[in-house]
């Protein structure tokens, strides 16, 4: 077989909520060889390879240690990403890392130094560009089909996020809350619709307020671009539910994913059905598995992978700005990202670092 079309071997580490999708859509991903999982909770990773026919390989030590495993995806608590992903990149593996990559802006610059020192790839799973709806968008404004967009307002919601058996979510020293957690996929889309914010003025709650309710608003000024407005919400009765508005100067994009136009009042759901995720197309255009192909893609081929380690710290950045502008009630500006990286590897040169 041709080395680029061989499957990589993928391990996942974590089986809770992103553990669980993950292992799915590795199951049914030609472009990759789910060789096991493992997880903190014994219990719950045998039941995840059980179900789905895998290996619980036991331990990360022991996943790193097999020769089988060419990359692992970490699907994990945040605070944990950067200790996992530096692990795994020094076992030599490549590393694919549930967003936000890291929790602090210092950590994520410090495994991009580690990925280029030991030449392995290092992805983050910012799949909100794989949904369709979204793809749908992006070619409606490339198109011109609405025209110069003027107003953006995206958001998402979803219950408290209390499924995890520590609530780890709630820690705002450990997820971010709802800004760096939820809404950074919004982040995402206006940086790949509009381009780069320079302005971030935002009001957040705080997820370590209120039993875990968290709730934020921002605006993002984008020069040359519409003003674009986010919010997110861990405060809904139940479900999982994203929007996108955007108006120009010929028309109008409008997509809820609740589709419903009637006043509602319900009460708040239990946990057993909690969900921080849409439900994903199945097969082919399932949005996690065209992203696990992609990533396998620039193992293989060397391609550009979307959500690079790069792409990834752009929209830490502007999460951790509208925290910082709740925190100090005043606008964060933002050096461009090409400044900012070129100053970090300046940095690194000058102390010696790997560039």
């Amino acid at each position: 077989m041709d080395s680029s079309k061989q499957p990589v071997g993928i391990a996942v580490i974590g089986a809770g909520l992103m553990g669980r999708q993950h292992t799915s859509s590795a199951m049914a991903c030609p472009d990759v060889e789910l060789i096991g999982v493992t997880a903190v909770d014994a219990r719950q990773a045998h039941e995840l390879a059980a179900k789905h026919g895998t290996t619980d390989l036991g331990s990360v030590e022991a996943a790193l240690a097999d020769d089988r495993v060419e990359a692992v995806i970490i699907a994990t608590p945040t605070n944990t990403h950067d200790e996992l992903a530096a692990a795994a990149l020094s076992a030599g593996k490549h590393a694919f890392v549930e967003k936000p990559v890291t929790r602090t802006l210092e950590a994520a610059l410090e495994l991009r130094a580690l990925a280029r020192s030991h030449d392995r790839m290092l992805g983050v799973g910012h799949v909100i560009r794989y949904f369709a709806e979204y793809r749908k968008i992006a070619a409606t404004l490339e198109a011109g089909g609405i025209g110069t967009p003027a107003v953006a307002t995206l958001g998402r919601r979803c219950q408290q996020p209390d499924w995890a058996p520590d609530k780890w979510h709630t820690d705002m020293a450990r997820s971010g809350g709802v800004a760096i957690d939820m809404m950074i996929h919004d982040v995402d889309l206006v940086r790949w619709y509009f381009g780069e914010p320079t302005q971030v003025y935002a009001r957040v709650i705080g997820s370590d307020k209120h039993d875990g309710l968290d709730y934020a608003l921002a605006t993002l000024t984008v020069p040359g671009g519409p003003i674009c407005h986010l919010h997110g919400s861990w405060a809904e009765p139940e479900g999982f539910s994203q929007s996108a508005e955007i108006a120009g100067s010929m028309g109008m994009i409008d997509y809820d994913s609740r589709g419903r136009g009637e006043l509602q009042l319900m009460a708040h759901a239990g946990t057993e059905n909690a969900t921080a995720l849409p439900p994903p197309p199945t097969g082919p255009q399932d949005p996690f598995q065209r992203q696990l192909s992609d990533f396998a893609a620039a193992i293989r081929t060397g391609s550009t992978f979307p959500g690079d380690i790069d792409w990834a710290i752009g929209s830490l950045r502007i999460a951790l700005a509208m925290v910082e502008s709740s925190d100090t009630r005043d606008v964060v500006n933002i050096s461009s990202l090409e400044h900012f990286f070129a100053s970090q590897d300046a940095n690194l040169t000058t102390a010696g670092g790997v560039a």
